[in-house]
This record gives structure tokens, sequence and C-alpha cells, in this order.
């Protein structure tokens, strides 16, 4: 049974300035891809996933911590730990976790969607472009790969490309897309569309 898990983890928010937005806070669809070996394992993500939903990401780190010790091939635990670590932008830490994830599993999208936004705060858009785009193509009905690769493209000056980006995506799941996404997605379309 595959299970899907949709987090909302923070709110997009941005942060106006003279040319538009500043530095965005994700905000995006966990898919989880990881089934842990370990029962107990899986009770204390679930217990890490509310820690965040309610705001306490350091005390989330460490059920994500002791999930990876109970099962040290549970990717999922070691993208929560790296999103944790986003969180407080401690980039350096962020990155080892996500490399680990990848390395347990190169085809999770969610270790990817953390990697660009950290390779993204850490202004190496070239990267980031690279990770957003590798989820827009391999979980395309994903909504961070296109916001990722559109708020890069926006950051570049590119704002038509950028548009074409949103479109695309709406054009195919705007339905299925809950509120959230939805409005973060609409709010960069928006800033696209100023001159």
């Amino acid at each position: 049974m595959k299970l899907i898990l949709i987090l909302i983890l923070l709110t997009l928010n941005f942060y106006s300035n003279a040319e538009g937005i500043e530095e965005p806070k994700p905000l995006y669809s966990f898919q989880l891809i990881c089934k842990p070996k370990s029962y107990q394992a899986r009770l204390i993500s679930n217990t890490g996933y509310n820690l965040i939903n309610s705001g306490f990401i350091h005390r989330a780190y460490y059920e994500f911590l002791e999930a990876s010790q109970i099962d040290s091939t549970y990717c999922d635990a070691y993208s929560m730990m790296a999103y944790c670590f986003l969180y407080d932008s401690e980039l350096d830490s962020s990155l080892k976790y996500l490399n680990r994830s990848i390395e347990i599993n190169p085809n999770n999208p969610n270790a990817y969607i953390i990697k660009g936004y950290t390779l993204l705060k850490s202004k190496d858009t070239s990267e980031a472009y690279k990770m957003f785009e590798k989820v827009m193509n391999h979980s395309s009905s994903l909504i961070d790969g296109y916001y990722g690769v559109a708020l890069i493209k926006y950051y570049k000056g590119q704002k038509s490309e950028a548009k074409n980006v949103i479109e695309t995506y709406l054009a195919k799941y705007e339905e299925d897309t809950d509120l959230a996404n939805l409005t973060k997605m609409k709010k960069l379309r928006k800033l696209c569309n100023k001159s």
C-alpha cells in the first residue's frame, strides 16, 4: 500500500523589496517514499511529523534521529532531519543528511526538493535548479519542482519563462492542487506579470 502523507511544513512568505521577493520559505508536498524496516521507526517518525506541524522543529529532529538509529536505511528520516537543519539555516548539516538520504534512495523526490531549497538558500541557483528540474521531470505531479524552477527563473529576471513553467503546472494539475500550494503558485505568477 502506497502511503502518501501531505504535510504543510512551512507557509511560503514573500518579503517585499524593490525587486519583488527575497528569501522564500519552503512549503512543499511531502510524499512518504521509504518504508522503514521497523514499525517503531515509523511511529517515532510520525511523532516527528506531528511536531513539525505543531512548530516544534528542534524536537522533531530528535525523533527523526532516533528513527534513523533504529533503521539506518530509512531515507525519509534523513530527509526530515535535513529539513530541520534547513529550517535553522544550518545548510551544511542539511546537505549532509540529504546526501545520505539520496545515497539510500536515489529516486526520493523529497530529498531533491529539500536539497533544492537548501541550495537556493545558499545562493547556489544552478545546482538548486538541477534539483527542482529533477523533481519536475521525474515526479511531475509534485508542485515543488515546477515552483522551484519558476522561482529561480524569476530570480534571474526570466519572468516570461517562469510564467510558462507556472502555466504548464496549473494546466495539468490545478484541480488536484491543495489551496496553500495553489496560492503560492499564483502569487509567483502575479509577480511574474508585473513589469
